[in-house]
Protein backbone atom coordinates (compact mmCIF):
# COMPACT_ATOMS: atom_id res chain seq x y z
CA UNK A 1 0.00 0.00 0.00
CA UNK A 2 2.75 2.27 0.80
CA UNK A 3 4.27 1.97 -2.72
CA UNK A 4 1.14 2.59 -4.44
CA UNK A 5 0.85 5.52 -2.11
CA UNK A 6 3.63 7.27 -3.65
CA UNK A 7 3.23 6.03 -6.82
CA UNK A 8 -0.23 7.66 -7.01
CA UNK A 9 0.79 10.87 -5.25
CA UNK A 10 3.91 11.50 -7.31
CA UNK A 11 2.49 10.61 -10.44
CA UNK A 12 -0.42 12.88 -9.53
CA UNK A 13 2.17 15.72 -8.63
CA UNK A 14 3.88 15.50 -12.22
CA UNK A 15 0.76 15.90 -13.75
CA UNK A 16 0.02 19.44 -12.44
CA UNK A 17 3.64 20.37 -11.84
CA UNK A 18 2.97 22.96 -15.06
CA UNK A 19 0.02 24.47 -13.34
CA UNK A 20 2.39 25.16 -10.52
CA UNK A 21 5.24 26.66 -13.05
CA UNK A 22 2.79 28.85 -14.06
CA UNK A 23 1.64 30.13 -11.17
CA UNK A 24 4.70 31.47 -10.66
CA UNK A 25 4.61 33.58 -13.85
CA UNK A 26 1.25 35.32 -12.78
CA UNK A 27 0.94 35.68 -9.18
CA UNK A 28 4.98 35.82 -8.16
CA UNK A 29 6.72 36.68 -11.15
CA UNK A 30 4.48 39.20 -12.56
CA UNK A 31 2.23 39.87 -9.07
CA UNK A 32 -0.64 39.88 -11.25
CA UNK A 33 -3.45 37.47 -9.68
CA UNK A 34 -4.56 36.10 -12.37
CA UNK A 35 -8.08 34.15 -12.45
CA UNK A 36 -7.47 32.97 -15.97
CA UNK A 37 -5.74 29.17 -14.78
CA UNK A 38 -9.35 27.40 -14.10
CA UNK A 39 -10.56 28.26 -17.76
CA UNK A 40 -7.15 28.01 -19.61
CA UNK A 41 -7.16 24.88 -17.95
CA UNK A 42 -9.88 23.15 -18.92
CA UNK A 43 -9.94 25.46 -22.62
CA UNK A 44 -6.21 23.57 -23.70
CA UNK A 45 -7.34 20.25 -22.61
CA UNK A 46 -10.75 19.82 -24.77
CA UNK A 47 -8.17 21.65 -27.73
CA UNK A 48 -5.75 18.91 -26.96
CA UNK A 49 -8.33 16.02 -27.23
CA UNK A 50 -10.62 17.21 -30.30
CA UNK A 51 -7.65 17.94 -32.65
CA UNK A 52 -5.99 14.21 -31.31
CA UNK A 53 -9.39 12.73 -32.26
CA UNK A 54 -9.32 14.81 -35.26
CA UNK A 55 -5.84 14.40 -36.43
CA UNK A 56 -4.34 11.43 -34.35
CA UNK A 57 -1.01 13.43 -34.29
CA UNK A 58 -0.21 13.65 -30.07
CA UNK A 59 2.16 16.27 -31.12
CA UNK A 60 0.05 18.78 -33.08
CA UNK A 61 -2.50 18.23 -30.18
CA UNK A 62 -0.32 18.97 -27.60
CA UNK A 63 1.19 22.27 -29.54
CA UNK A 64 -2.39 23.53 -30.67
CA UNK A 65 -3.32 23.30 -26.90
CA UNK A 66 -0.36 24.97 -25.50
CA UNK A 67 -0.95 27.67 -28.03
CA UNK A 68 -4.61 28.00 -26.74
CA UNK A 69 -3.28 28.81 -23.53
CA UNK A 70 -0.52 31.47 -24.35
CA UNK A 71 -3.66 33.57 -26.35
CA UNK A 72 -6.11 32.88 -23.41
CA UNK A 73 -3.10 34.45 -21.45
CA UNK A 74 -2.57 37.41 -23.92
CA UNK A 75 -6.60 37.78 -23.88
CA UNK A 76 -6.66 38.45 -19.87
CA UNK A 77 -3.53 41.11 -20.62
CA UNK A 78 -5.22 43.12 -23.51
CA UNK A 79 -8.02 43.46 -21.08
CA UNK A 80 -6.04 44.66 -18.25
CA UNK A 81 -3.55 47.10 -20.57
CA UNK A 82 -6.05 48.34 -23.70
CA UNK A 83 -9.29 48.29 -21.84
CA UNK A 84 -8.30 49.13 -18.35
CA UNK A 85 -10.39 46.27 -16.65
CA UNK A 86 -9.19 45.57 -13.10
CA UNK A 87 -6.42 42.24 -12.62
CA UNK A 88 -9.04 40.30 -10.77
CA UNK A 89 -12.10 41.23 -13.17
CA UNK A 90 -9.77 40.50 -16.66
CA UNK A 91 -9.13 36.97 -14.93
CA UNK A 92 -13.02 36.64 -14.87
CA UNK A 93 -13.66 37.75 -18.39
CA UNK A 94 -11.40 35.52 -19.91
CA UNK A 95 -12.60 32.99 -17.98
CA UNK A 96 -16.27 33.26 -18.40
CA UNK A 97 -15.20 33.43 -22.06
CA UNK A 98 -12.99 30.34 -21.97
CA UNK A 99 -16.05 28.43 -20.60
CA UNK A 100 -18.25 28.78 -23.39
CA UNK A 101 -15.59 28.40 -25.87
CA UNK A 102 -14.59 24.96 -24.25
CA UNK A 103 -18.25 23.10 -24.75
CA UNK A 104 -18.26 24.81 -28.44
CA UNK A 105 -15.30 22.79 -29.04
CA UNK A 106 -16.34 19.89 -27.23
CA UNK A 107 -19.72 20.06 -29.71
CA UNK A 108 -22.03 21.06 -27.35
CA UNK A 109 -21.03 18.25 -25.21
CA UNK A 110 -20.05 18.20 -21.31
CA UNK A 111 -17.24 15.37 -21.94
CA UNK A 112 -15.46 13.77 -24.96
CA UNK A 113 -13.45 10.82 -24.69
CA UNK A 114 -10.16 10.66 -26.47
CA UNK A 115 -10.32 7.98 -29.35
CA UNK A 116 -6.94 8.03 -30.12
CA UNK A 117 -3.43 6.88 -28.41
CA UNK A 118 -2.88 9.45 -26.22
CA UNK A 119 0.16 10.92 -24.61
CA UNK A 120 0.04 8.12 -22.18
CA UNK A 121 -1.11 5.44 -23.77
CA UNK A 122 1.04 5.61 -26.57
CA UNK A 123 3.63 4.04 -25.11
CA UNK A 124 5.13 0.77 -26.54
CA UNK A 125 5.53 -0.68 -22.43
CA UNK A 126 2.47 0.52 -20.87
CA UNK A 127 1.71 0.40 -17.18
CA UNK A 128 2.96 2.59 -14.63
CA UNK A 129 6.38 3.03 -15.28
CA UNK A 130 5.93 4.53 -18.68
CA UNK A 131 3.12 6.91 -17.14
CA UNK A 132 5.84 8.00 -14.87
CA UNK A 133 8.55 8.31 -17.40
CA UNK A 134 6.38 10.39 -19.69
CA UNK A 135 5.18 12.06 -17.04
CA UNK A 136 8.62 13.41 -15.73
CA UNK A 137 10.10 14.06 -18.63
CA UNK A 138 7.14 16.65 -19.44
CA UNK A 139 7.56 18.42 -16.34
CA UNK A 140 11.63 18.68 -17.19
CA UNK A 141 10.92 19.71 -20.08
CA UNK A 142 8.37 22.53 -19.01
CA UNK A 143 11.17 23.24 -15.93
CA UNK A 144 13.64 23.93 -18.82
CA UNK A 145 11.79 25.98 -20.48
CA UNK A 146 10.80 28.25 -17.50
CA UNK A 147 14.33 28.71 -16.47
CA UNK A 148 15.58 29.08 -19.74
CA UNK A 149 13.16 31.97 -19.87
CA UNK A 150 14.27 33.44 -16.43
CA UNK A 151 17.58 33.58 -17.01
CA UNK A 152 16.86 35.27 -20.59
CA UNK A 153 16.87 39.02 -21.35
CA UNK A 154 13.22 39.05 -21.24
CA UNK A 155 12.64 36.80 -18.34
CA UNK A 156 15.20 38.80 -15.89
CA UNK A 157 13.21 42.52 -17.64
CA UNK A 158 9.66 40.17 -17.05
CA UNK A 159 10.56 39.25 -13.14
CA UNK A 160 12.18 43.12 -12.26
CA UNK A 161 8.61 44.31 -13.90
CA UNK A 162 6.87 42.34 -11.48
CA UNK A 163 8.56 43.77 -8.48
CA UNK A 164 9.10 47.45 -9.95
CA UNK A 165 7.44 47.97 -12.69
CA UNK A 166 9.16 51.94 -12.99
CA UNK A 167 12.61 50.09 -13.58
CA UNK A 168 11.63 47.96 -16.62
CA UNK A 169 10.09 50.98 -18.09
CA UNK A 170 13.24 53.31 -17.23
CA UNK A 171 15.06 50.21 -19.40
CA UNK A 172 13.17 51.14 -22.23
CA UNK A 173 10.60 48.21 -22.27
CA UNK A 174 7.10 48.15 -23.30
CA UNK A 175 5.06 47.88 -19.91
CA UNK A 176 2.04 46.56 -21.78
CA UNK A 177 4.28 44.40 -23.20
CA UNK A 178 5.74 42.88 -20.16
CA UNK A 179 1.89 42.05 -19.04
CA UNK A 180 1.12 40.01 -21.98
CA UNK A 181 4.53 38.26 -22.39
CA UNK A 182 4.38 36.99 -18.61
CA UNK A 183 0.74 36.45 -18.86
CA UNK A 184 0.81 34.15 -21.65
CA UNK A 185 3.83 32.09 -20.76
CA UNK A 186 1.99 31.85 -17.70
CA UNK A 187 -1.20 30.25 -19.28
CA UNK A 188 0.55 28.68 -21.48
CA UNK A 189 2.33 26.47 -18.71
CA UNK A 190 -0.97 25.75 -17.04
CA UNK A 191 -2.41 24.74 -20.51
CA UNK A 192 0.34 22.66 -20.73
CA UNK A 193 -0.83 21.23 -17.37
CA UNK A 194 -4.37 20.38 -18.41
CA UNK A 195 -3.12 18.55 -21.52
CA UNK A 196 -0.85 16.42 -19.32
CA UNK A 197 -3.99 15.23 -17.31
CA UNK A 198 -6.46 15.61 -20.05
CA UNK A 199 -4.35 12.83 -21.57
CA UNK A 200 -3.90 10.54 -18.95
CA UNK A 201 -7.64 10.71 -18.36
CA UNK A 202 -8.17 10.40 -21.38
CA UNK A 203 -11.41 12.43 -21.78
CA UNK A 204 -11.72 16.25 -21.82
CA UNK A 205 -14.26 17.53 -19.46
CA UNK A 206 -16.08 21.28 -18.77
CA UNK A 207 -15.10 20.74 -15.94
CA UNK A 208 -11.81 19.72 -15.94
CA UNK A 209 -10.20 23.29 -13.98
CA UNK A 210 -12.60 23.53 -11.20
CA UNK A 211 -10.55 24.07 -8.23
CA UNK A 212 -6.73 23.91 -9.74
CA UNK A 213 -6.19 28.06 -8.82
CA UNK A 214 -6.74 26.72 -4.79
CA UNK A 215 -4.80 23.37 -5.31
CA UNK A 216 -1.89 25.27 -7.46
CA UNK A 217 -1.47 27.70 -5.29
CA UNK A 218 -1.49 25.48 -2.03
CA UNK A 219 1.06 23.50 -3.78
CA UNK A 220 3.05 26.49 -4.06
CA UNK A 221 3.28 28.14 -0.73
CA UNK A 222 4.10 24.74 0.16
CA UNK A 223 7.11 24.08 -2.04
CA UNK A 224 7.89 28.18 -0.82
CA UNK A 225 8.09 26.85 2.73
CA UNK A 226 9.87 23.91 2.59
CA UNK A 227 12.80 25.13 0.48
CA UNK A 228 14.47 28.48 0.52
CA UNK A 229 15.28 29.24 -2.90
CA UNK A 230 17.57 32.16 -3.25
CA UNK A 231 17.88 31.63 -7.00
CA UNK A 232 15.29 31.32 -9.54
CA UNK A 233 16.28 27.89 -10.84
CA UNK A 234 16.13 26.31 -7.78
CA UNK A 235 12.38 28.29 -6.59
CA UNK A 236 11.23 25.93 -10.15
CA UNK A 237 12.23 23.37 -9.00
CA UNK A 238 10.79 23.58 -5.29
CA UNK A 239 7.26 24.36 -7.12
CA UNK A 240 7.94 21.25 -8.66
CA UNK A 241 8.84 19.42 -5.57
CA UNK A 242 5.70 21.12 -3.39
CA UNK A 243 2.98 19.92 -6.10
CA UNK A 244 4.75 16.33 -5.01
CA UNK A 245 4.54 17.18 -1.82
CA UNK A 246 0.65 18.27 -2.18
CA UNK A 247 -0.62 15.68 -3.79
CA UNK A 248 1.47 12.77 -1.31
CA UNK A 249 -0.51 14.43 1.18
CA UNK A 250 -3.65 14.54 -0.79
CA UNK A 251 -3.24 11.58 -1.59
CA UNK A 252 -3.10 9.78 1.97
CA UNK A 253 -6.79 10.22 2.30
CA UNK A 254 -7.70 7.86 -0.22
CA UNK A 255 -5.84 5.03 1.27
CA UNK A 256 -7.53 2.64 3.61
CA UNK A 257 -4.52 2.58 6.00
CA UNK A 258 -6.35 1.28 9.26
CA UNK A 259 -9.04 -0.73 9.47
CA UNK A 260 -12.04 1.53 10.15
CA UNK A 261 -10.52 4.73 9.25
CA UNK A 262 -13.02 5.56 6.60
CA UNK A 263 -15.82 6.20 9.48
CA UNK A 264 -13.06 9.10 10.89
CA UNK A 265 -11.75 10.48 7.95
CA UNK A 266 -14.53 11.10 5.23
CA UNK A 267 -13.65 11.73 1.58
CA UNK A 268 -15.21 15.02 1.68
CA UNK A 269 -12.75 16.29 4.52
CA UNK A 270 -10.09 16.29 2.14
CA UNK A 271 -10.09 20.23 1.25
CA UNK A 272 -10.76 20.83 4.89
CA UNK A 273 -7.36 18.82 5.84
CA UNK A 274 -5.80 20.18 3.17
CA UNK A 275 -6.40 23.85 4.09
CA UNK A 276 -5.35 23.34 7.94
CA UNK A 277 -2.13 21.39 6.28
CA UNK A 278 -1.26 24.72 4.43
CA UNK A 279 -1.06 26.74 7.93
CA UNK A 280 2.53 25.19 8.98
CA UNK A 281 3.90 26.66 6.03
CA UNK A 282 1.79 30.14 6.04
CA UNK A 283 3.04 30.48 10.14
CA UNK A 284 6.67 29.33 8.51
CA UNK A 285 7.13 32.04 5.75
CA UNK A 286 5.40 35.00 8.21
CA UNK A 287 8.57 34.25 10.29
CA UNK A 288 11.00 33.78 8.00
CA UNK A 289 9.99 36.54 5.34
CA UNK A 290 13.57 37.28 4.65
CA UNK A 291 15.23 33.63 4.03
CA UNK A 292 11.96 32.01 2.05
CA UNK A 293 10.93 34.57 0.17
CA UNK A 294 12.51 35.33 -3.58
CA UNK A 295 9.62 37.76 -4.69
CA UNK A 296 8.12 41.02 -3.71
CA UNK A 297 4.83 39.90 -4.66
CA UNK A 298 1.96 39.64 -1.66
CA UNK A 299 -0.14 36.63 -3.29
Amino acid sequence: MLFSWLQVGVLVGLLYAPVTLGLIWSFRVMNYPDLTCEGTFMFSAAVSIMVLNWTGSIFLSVMLAVLSGLVAGAVTACLRVYLRVSPLLSGIITWAILYSLTIRVLGGLSNVPAREPTLFTASRWPGWGSELVVALVAVIVAWSVIVAIGASRWGQALRAFGDQPWFSVGLGYSSNMLTIIGLAIANGLVGFGGVMVAHFRQVADVNLGVGILVSGLAALVMGEAVFAARRFVHYAAAAVIGTIVYNLAIASFYFDWVPGMERVLLPSDVKMVSGLMLLWPAALIARRKGRYRLFASEW
